[in-house]
């Protein structure tokens, strides 16, 4: 991303385990990033991220799906489809 020239337009958070959360959060730790020592382990379900944004213009974009962590490889479980959607 910032190769692409996007340094600084996205948050360095790109996930998050899920279960039972209650308010006042609806993301339960812990979160993913960059140095974090949690091991990502079979069994887990996780949803991965990617959030960009642009202060300046008031813009914000995310991608996302759902994923269920296996040996070898994690299984989507997120159904929407992968293409762009415009309105």
């Amino acid at each position: 991303m910032t190769a692409a020239g996007f340094g600084g337009k996205f948050l360095n958070v790109c996930g998050y385990s899920l279960g039972a959360t209650y308010p006042p959060s609806w993301a339960e730790e812990p979160f993913m990033y960059t140095g974090n020592p949690l091991t990502i382990e079979p069994g887990m379900v996780l949803f991965m991220h990617m959030i960009m944004y642009d202060q300046s213009a008031g813009l914000t974009m995310s991608l996302g799906e759902t994923v269920l962590v296996r040996e070898g490889a994690c299984e989507r479980l997120t159904h929407a489809p992968r293409q762009l959607i415009t309105h």
